[in-house]
This record gives C-alpha cells, structure tokens and sequence, in this order.
C-alpha cells in the first residue's frame, strides 16, 4: 500500500511536548509544515519555553520573506533584548546568509539611534571613542582596560582578569553574558543598567548595593 514520509515530530514526555523536529536541516521545519506542526503541538502541553521557541521559528520564517522591518523586527534579528530560540539543532541555516545579505551597520544605527560610524563591528573600531555600539563579543585577557567599551554591547563581554573598572564608565547595556571574575572595584561602572544575558558575577547586585550605601551616607550626612 502507499506511505508518506513524516515531515515533522512531536516528542511528548508525560503529555508535555518536549521537542518538535521537521526534516530540513538541523531537522528545522519546512516553512509549510509549521501552522499544521503547531496547531497539532497546541493539542498538548506546552511550557512557556517550548512557546516561546515556537513563536520565534514562526517569526523568523516570516521575516525571511519581509522587505520592510519594524525596529522590533530589527532587534528581534539581531538578539539585543535576548537569543532566538530555535527547535532544531541549530537556528534555521538561512538566518546566518539573510543576516550577512543585510547592511548591519544601518540597521544597528537605526536600532540605537545614532550614526552608522558610531557602530563597531571589529576589534581595531573599539579605539574610536565616540562609538555607542559594539556588535560582537569583546574580550579582554589583561587587568587593565586599554580600551574604552561603548554604551551598548550585542554580543558577551569576557574580560575574566580584568580588576579594575576603569574604561567601563560609558557602559550601559549588554545583550550576552558578562564575565568579570576578577574585577576589585566598580567606581567606572555605575551607568551599567541592563545585562539580558547571564550576569555571571551578580554585577549589577553589586552595583544597586554600592548605590545604596551611597544614597545612605548623604541621607546621615543631611
């Protein structure tokens, strides 16, 4: 008798779905079997984690297609609030080659309001110290900072040895992780606000305390 090769899966654990897989590769879905693959997933158990990977393959597969992009859609694309979260085993192979057919530096200027210059995208651009954003990791293998890091990072700020905050005084938002293992002070650090990735060593704790003690003293002081 005639089959059909399955085109997607649903994988249940206990009535929750805990994986969904098409057959492109890194067993994405094909953009025609999502709708169907979702309203069947929408049948089970969904936790807010598995909808949220759910809502960003959708999203994703349609900004492909798109001309025109919101500024939501822009920092969607290029991860500044947080990651895409994907449900294969990779993010769908087309984000990387829709991403490099873009022009980065314009969108990034559109995004935080500011010139397409103002936007570094490699190491040596970290020497202009007008830039308000840095696309990209930056890392940092020594204890002082030669550098001064801009206002918005996308991307992680590795800097494991680096003891004083020196350089970090312009710094107000990172996208990824911020690792500073071995920093002693945080006297340049009090415009930092926001790190949506892993604040690995509870900075942005040790900054609201340091606030705090010094709103204490002018209170006694008056």
């Amino acid at each position: 008798g005639e089959y059909s090769i399955p085109r997607s899966a649903i994988r249940l654990r206990d009535g929750k779905v805990v994986e969904i897989r098409g057959i492109r590769k890194n067993q994405c879905l094909e953009d025609e079997m999502i709708d169907v693959t979702f309203q069947k997933a929408n049948t089970f158990f969904l936790d807010d984690h598995m909808k949220q990977k759910m809502e960003d393959v959708k999203r994703l597969s349609s900004l492909f297609g798109q001309k025109e992009f919101s500024l939501s859609d822009l920092r969607f694309l290029y991860e500044v609030d947080r990651k895409i979260n994907y449900l294969g085993y990779q993010i769908d192979e087309r984000y990387q080659t829709f991403m490099e057919q873009r022009d980065q530096k314009e969108d990034l200027a559109r995004i935080f309001s500011c010139k397409k210059e103002e936007i570094g995208m490699t190491e040596r651009e970290l020497d202009k110290p007008y830039l308000v954003c840095y696309y990209g990791d930056i890392k940092c293998y020594t204890e002082e900072l030669e550098k001064s890091i801009p206002p918005y990072v996308v991307g992680d700020i590795n800097m494991r040895l680096l003891k004083t905050s020196k350089g970090l005084d312009r710094l107000k938002e990172v996208s990824g992780d911020v690792m500073l293992d071995s920093l002693e002070d945080f006297d340049h650090l009090q415009n930092l606000n926001v790190i949506h990735g892993m604040d690995c060593n509870h900075i942005l704790e040790r900054i609201e305390a340091i606030r705090e003690s010094k709103e204490n003293d002018v209170e006694k002081k008056v």
